[in-house]
């Protein structure tokens, strides 16, 4: 609240980008946050150590 009056409505969200993204991980089988899907189509899911994200990332 400001000066006592309540903010004014904000703009409401109809739900697409999210139903949108979780049409696409299904489509690509993600189940488990983080996944990373290379340029090659090699699947990584879970974290990995710092190293072992920088050797992956490197050409």
């Amino acid at each position: 609240m400001l000066d006592r009056l309540p903010p004014a409505r904000g703009h409401v969200c109809s739900g697409a980008p999210l139903e949108s993204n979780l049409a696409l991980a299904q489509s690509l089988g993600v189940r488990i946050t983080p996944t990373i899907i290379f340029s090659n189509g090699e699947v990584v899911t879970g974290a990995l150590p710092l190293d072992e994200m920088k050797s992956m990332l490197s050409p």
